[in-house]
């Protein structure tokens, strides 16, 4: 299968995903209290402000680097960020996970960069989808019971709106 041509789904796709999700409520609360101390911190004390000021620069980012990191990192969801292809079925879909073929030394780069191998096939059923939500780029389907918790879908050409491997 030397014409395979594997994807894998934008960080930043993920990332807006989870941050509006319910998943992304520490990061919108920490926030949320930040902003509140820098506002109560401008008309009561400056200290108020500078604390705000140090949760929404320092804290906040972290935990959103805490929560993408665990997210993605997570089984049910690392098969979207490697490359990988999916299959529409009549029963759900078919996840295939990609890696490039291991090659000799000698072997130019072009023809390094043509060999894809399959390395994981993921069965997911369409009965174990609990919600569909669709944006621009994707149709994204929410599992239950299944190897992966939530599956990215192209839903134009994959060569046109995703950023290949």
């Amino acid at each position: 299968m030397n014409d395979v041509s594997p994807f894998k789904v934008d960080g930043w796709t993920v990332f807006k995903t989870l941050m509006t999700s319910s998943a992304g409520w520490p990061v919108w609360t920490a926030l949320s209290i930040g902003v509140i101390l820098i506002g109560v911190g401008c008309v009561v004390d400056v200290r108020l402000m500078v604390v705000g000021l140090m949760i929404c620069m320092a804290f906040v980012p972290c935990i959103a680097v805490f929560l993408y990191f665990s997210h993605t990192l997570s089984p049910e969801m690392v098969g979207n960020m490697i490359p990988h292809t999916v299959e529409r079925t009549d029963s759900g879909f078919i996840l295939r996970i990609w890696r490039r073929e291991d090659m000799d030394e000698d072997t130019d780069e072009d023809e390094k960069k043509q060999r894809w191998v399959e390395a994981t096939v993921i069965p997911l059923s369409r009965s174990n989808i609990v919600e569909c939500k669709t944006s621009y780029e994707y149709e994204l389907f929410f599992f239950k019971d299944s190897d992966m918790r939530i599956l990215y879908v192209p839903r134009f050409n994959e060569y046109e709106n995703i950023k290949e491997y």
